[in-house]
């Protein structure tokens, strides 16, 4: 997938909607997560070039798990993820 987000516009989203953890914690005790509540979308991880992230979920389970790769190519963002 390719973005028009600047690689600096695509770190700053993920770390204003990810709050950070091991996303396979949160598919096992995602409903205790009612006690740690959080107006973050995503749960996960993420660094200068992978994400792992799920669902930051509070009474719901999505069982998923995006993980994938990210880079500057040519001015643009490149993503390469599976779920």
């Amino acid at each position: 997938m390719k973005s028009k987000l600047t690689i600096s516009e695509f770190r700053k989203r993920l770390k204003e909607n990810t709050k950070i953890g091991r996303p396979e914690l949160q598919l096992s005790l995602g409903p205790f997560s009612i006690f740690f509540l959080s107006s973050k979308i995503f749960y996960g991880n993420f660094d200068d070039s992978t994400f792992r992230l799920t669902k930051n979920y509070n009474f719901s389970s999505d069982f998923y798990i995006l993980k994938g790769k990210y880079q500057k190519s040519n001015g643009i963002v490149k993503l390469n993820y599976s779920v």
